[in-house]
């Protein structure tokens, strides 16, 4: 049996979920990064507390809301990257270099 305020928790995280869906799919508009960063972290910490006290719909939401906010974090990462000349070449290198040591 789900309590109201579990169903409050749940239905909070996804109407957030839902409001920040316009960010994501925005080239231009993203919140700052570090903004971005901490939400993700404490979001996370939210769903594993809600888990573990048997709050899973509350922690479902969080799930979702945190996995939206983790990817608003990479959309800022990868556009502070493209300003530094020549990172996300030498990211590239770097990653076929570690690919390469792998085999």
């Amino acid at each position: 049996m789900i309590t109201w305020q579990e169903g409050m928790f749940f239905v909070g995280a996804i109407l957030f979920s839902v409001v920040l869906v316009p960010s994501v799919l925005s080239d231009e508009e993203k919140p700052p990064f570090s903004t971005c960063l901490m939400t993700t972290i404490l979001l996370g910490a939210f769903s594993v507390a809600y888990l573990t006290i048997d709050l899973y719909f509350a922690g479902v939401g969080s799930i979702i809301n945190g996995s939206l906010w983790a990817v608003l974090t990479v959309q800022r990462l990868r556009r502070w990257l493209d300003h530094i000349p020549g990172t996300v070449e030498r990211l590239e290198k770097h990653i076929q270099e570690l690919r390469r040591g792998l085999r």
